[in-house]
């Protein structure tokens, strides 16, 4: 009976261990598809933005070299050249600028210009930085908004190169946040007879709608996003989602986020509340603004915070000729859906598995037991009858024997 029992209890532990060995080659084999299906979404996400902000800019700079080429065009107008070395040579009052026959008629010419090509503020800017001529009367004689906002730029086409102007607010700053427009602009030199450069011509256009229209192109999924940032890392162009930052108090309702938002990251989402946050003079750029305000492009699907506080993969490229940084970022929530769908049916799966496996060896062993139990009793009563029997053909042969 003990070798039986030892016997029987072997078997019981090897069922238990081979049923045990493939519930874990079903779990591991599971978990490594997981693995692998998480990689191949984190890469096929991280290639899909790469490709839309590589395809995003190159269209912003084939956008900035056309209206580049327009203002060299412009530049090199006699009556430009003209108007800038004859307007240069007046004071800097605005009422003598404005009154000058040469003005007049340039703002005739640029009226024309507009109406026939459209476009926003046409500047011609002095080497002290005054505006000399400009489409808007307000703005004539005073110092040119680039210099103030951007004077690296208008250093540079001072200097005889043709550059591209991130969004500035080209309105004079005693006019409120909300109604100043914001114009990006393309600047050229204005050479005088001998080859220097005696000014510059910035011609503008509105850039937020360009701009809007370009990156509303670029981006993917429901909750995808592009947009554009200067070195400081202030947002150039308009976010999606103005309503979390009027939420979180950042801009006012119906503000703009252009120049008003810099791209910083909150801590955690802005939708906790500011009493969770951090003072907002506390936090830093987000990890994608910070490399690609340094100069580096790259893509990111491990996951960083937002603007919004809200865990994203990005791609991101610094465009040092334009001065400005694209990036195009989607909720890694979404970015991830697809795995973690798999990831729940699979862990079901293996629950599942791994319930129906253990009641298999629940009915399995409870139906060893009751056999075992039967063929005891079988045993038991064979051995009673054998009993039975021999005490009968005992009781017989005593019987005999006595006769």
């Amino acid at each position: 009976p003990d070798l039986v029992g030892n016997s029987r209890r072997q078997r019981r532990i090897w069922k238990v261990l081979a049923l045990s060995a493939f519930l874990t080659a079903v779990i591991v084999a599971a978990w490594v598809s997981l693995g692998y299906l998480e990689r191949h979404v984190r890469q096929g996400t991280g290639e899909a933005l790469d490709t839309v902000v590589e395809m995003v800019q190159e269209s912003v700079q084939e956008w900035a070299e056309g209206n580049r080429r327009l203002a060299e065009q412009w530049a090199g107008r006699p009556e430009i050249i003209e108007g800038c070395d004859h307007l240069r040579t007046l004071g800097r009052d605005p009422e003598t600028l404005l009154a000058d026959p040469t003005l007049i008629r340039l703002q005739a010419l640029m009226e024309d210009r507009i109406r026939r090509d459209g476009g926003g503020d046409v500047l011609i800017i002095g080497r002290d930085r005054t505006n000399l001529f400009s489409t808007r009367e307000g703005n004539v004689g005073q110092i040119n908004v680039i210099g103030q906002q951007r004077p690296e730029r208008l250093e540079a086409a001072l200097s005889g190169d043709s550059v591209f102007v991130p969004p500035v607010r080209s309105m004079p700053p005693n006019v409120a946040p909300e109604e100043q427009e914001i114009e990006a602009f393309s600047l050229a030199s204005i050479r005088g007879t001998n080859g220097e450069v005696i000014g510059v011509l910035a011609v503008g256009f509105g850039a937020n709608e360009t701009i809007r229209r370009v990156l509303n192109h670029g981006r993917i999924g429901r909750t995808g996003e592009t947009y554009a940032f200067d070195r400081m890392g202030m947002m150039v162009s308009d976010s999606r989602f103005p309503e979390s930052l009027v939420q979180a108090g950042l801009i006012g309702k119906g503000g703009q986020t252009s120049l008003s938002i810099r791209v910083l990251d909150p801590g955690a989402p802005l939708d906790v509340g500011p009493d969770s946050l951090a003072p907002r003079g506390e936090w830093p750029l987000t990890l994608m603004a910070r490399r690609a305000t340094t100069g580096q492009s790259g893509i990111d699907v491990q996951g960083y915070r937002d603007y919004r506080g809200i865990q994203v993969f990005g791609a991101w490229r610094w465009v040092e000729s334009l001065g400005i940084g694209l990036a195009t970022e989607i909720d890694a929530s979404e970015a991830l859906s697809v795995y973690s769908t798999a990831r729940m049916i699979v862990v079901g799966l293996s629950g599942l598995i791994s319930v129906l496996t253990g009641l298999l060896l629940y009915v399995n062993e409870k139906g060893s037991r009751q056999m075992a139990q039967r063929l005891r009793d079988a045993r038991d009563e064979w051995e009673r009858v054998a009993e039975q029997k021999s005490n009968a053909l005992h009781n017989s042969e005593e019987r005999l024997r006595s006769f």
